[in-house]
């Protein structure tokens, strides 16, 4: 997946890379001619530069100008190449094309240092096929592509590769390449290896068979292999490994044996080992991994196995493991811990518990409680996230003299002892999200001069009033260094009401002013205007003039007919058409 994603970061940078203006300019102009001379509409491959690394040398910092042909035909790419006139060049990457077939003398006028071929349906190289960039070529990757076996006599001139890439692919057995420094052949369909089939590949340093479907392993699967420092066996079918299956490999620095159904474990003889990667097994118990004379063992991951208990005596193997300071347990399903089970691990710095289903850190022994912990005192963290926990009792963490780390979030923890924090020269303290309504005074005394950040956020806390109510006090002197403030309930801050509260009091006091003056203003308008109306009748008579002839001045005389007079000497009007 990440290669993948890289990959495509690769691609957009090649579209996007400038050719340079003298080699790939020159490089460019016979790519041109001969897409013209081949009636393409335009050249099947280019010259960039400025691109520092090729997918799989990342360490690389040479700037050199390469060649890439993507979403092409072999012929089209073989003439484009053929045109060339021996042109040496940092590397060759062809992708995303139809290349089924290498043919002989291909890569006859061009000389890259890195050729990579991904993608394109490769499945077959004819004889000599490599044979004119023997001299000069040091990595080849042919990832993601048909291939189903290599013959030897292929690569035999390349005699300067050092790395050969074949992840991806539907290979089935190995060869030998004795020059090689790094073998990759994940993500294949192996499911078997030869006994002594690396015999003759003395120099290689990374061997990587991760993502394949090896069941059995003996004891000369990896004879010869007397230079390996880097052996990658995640996600195979490894139910079971001989006891010598490690024997031959005396210089190996990293194992890793993740994601397989091993139950168990027994590793001797790897003087030289430094990580050791067992997780996402089936191992149920820490006394099947059993792992002597690991002087220079540093790293032990046995995160999502099956474990439930540990013993006193379970860890006792890894005694002779002087050297091991990180432990990982995590995602397991550890229930208890006996009070000396750490012990012949004293040397440990960092400890991962997360995830697991641990209700207290100590169990009772004589007349009081013990922790499992005690034996620890150079630990530097420690991880206990997401377990069930309810109660830090005051020993729990007594001799932990060197904890920089403390995570306990996620926990059921109600209760915290007055004296469990004393003495940690703590940095970072994580108790997010447990049940704690209050803290003891005095809890963090020792942990004000030395802590970087704190997060008690998301606790159900009890906010009073009382005088023993210290923590949102403490809380402030912290500043900064308290995470998550505002989901700390009644603990979140109160800068913000203090500061403005007069303001708002002052904007409310001069609104309701301003509503009761418009309030007085529309009264005052309402009664004036009932005035006016009262006196309109009086006024309209001293307007209109006492006459006769006019009775009814509002009176619409165009539209309203008056009716006769009767008993009156006055003259009768009458309307025409009445």
């Amino acid at each position: 997946m990440l290669f993948c994603l890289f990959s495509c970061l690769s691609v957009l940078c090649a579209l996007t890379a400038s050719p340079a203006p003298s080699v790939c300019s020159d490089i460019n102009d016979i790519l041109a001619k001969s897409a013209k001379a081949n009636d393409l509409p335009q050249p099947a491959c280019e010259c960039f530069s400025g691109y520092k690394s090729s997918p799989g040398n990342e360490g690389d910092n040479n700037v050199d100008s390469w060649v890439g042909c993507a979403r092409q035909k072999m012929p089209h790419v073989f003439n484009a190449l053929k045109a060339l006139n021996g042109t040496v060049i940092s590397k060759l990457w062809i992708w995303d094309s139809l290349i089924n077939i290498i043919p002989a003398g291909m890569f006859s006028q061009i000389r890259p240092k890195r050729l990579s071929i991904q993608r394109s349906g490769l499945s077959m190289f004819r004889h000599n096929a490599f044979s004119d960039i023997g001299p000069y070529l040091e990595v080849l990757q042919l990832r993601h592509n048909l291939l189903k076996d290599i013959d030897p006599s292929v690569f035999r001139q390349l005699n300067q590769l050092v790395l050969l890439d074949l992840a991806e692919n539907k290979i089935r057995q190995l060869e030998s390449f004795t020059e090689l420094r790094t073998l990759v052949i994940s993500e294949n369909h192996l499911n078997k290896i030869e006994d002594r089939a690396f015999q003759n590949m003395n120099k290689l340093r990374v061997l990587n068979l991760a993502n394949n479907q090896l069941s059995n392993l003996t004891k000369d699967t990896f004879y010869g292999l007397s230079s390996l420092e880097e052996l990658y066996l995640r996600n195979n079918n490894l139910v079971s490994l001989d006891p010598r299956v490690f024997s031959h490999l005396e210089n190996l620095k990293i194992l890793d044996l993740g994601n397989n159904q091993l139950s168990g474990v027994k590793l001797f003889g790897l003087k030289n080992l430094e990580r050791l990667i067992l997780i996402n097994n089936s191992i149920g118990s820490m006394k099947d991994v059993i792992l002597e004379d690991l002087f220079n063992l540093r790293v032990l991951s046995l995160s999502r196995n099956m474990i439930t208990h540990i013993k006193d005596n379970d860890l006792a193997s890894l005694g002779g493991c002087k050297r091991l300071d990180s432990l990982s347990l995590v995602f397991n399903r550890l229930k208890s811990i006996e009070p000396s089970a750490f012990e012949p691990t004293s040397d440990l710095k960092v400890l991962s518990l997360q995830n697991n289903e641990l209700t207290s850190l100590s169990s009772e022994f004589g007349e009081g409680s013990v922790s499992f912990l005690r034996h620890l005192s150079k630990l530097k963290q420690l991880y206990l996230s997401y377990n069930s926990l309810t109660e830090i009792k005051d020993g729990d963490f007594e001799n932990l003299h060197s904890l920089k780390v403390l995570e306990l979030d996620g926990n059921q923890i109600i209760k915290v002892g007055r004296e469990a924090l004393r003495n940690l020269p703590l940095t970072y303290l994580y108790m997010a999200n447990n049940r704690l309504s209050y803290l003891p005074k005095g809890v963090f005394d020792d942990a004000v001069s030395s802590i970087e950040a704190v997060d008690l956020s998301g606790n159900p806390w009890q906010c009073t009033s009382s005088e023993e109510e210290w923590l949102p006090q403490w809380l402030e002197e912290m500043g900064e260094r308290v995470l998550h403030r505002t989901f700390m309930g009644c603990m979140r801050p109160k800068e913000n009401t203090e500061v403005y509260s007069p303001i708002v009091a002052i904007l409310a006091s001069v609104l309701a002013v301003i509503s009761i003056l418009i309030l007085f203003a529309i009264a005052f308008l309402y009664f004036e205007d009932g005035r006016r109306m009262k006196r309109a009748p009086s006024d309209l008579l001293n307007l209109i003039s006492n006459t006769d002839e006019i009775k009814q001045p509002l009176c619409d005389t165009e539209n309203q007919i008056k009716a006769p007079a009767t008993g009156s000497g006055k003259k009768r009007v009458r309307f025409d058409g009445v």
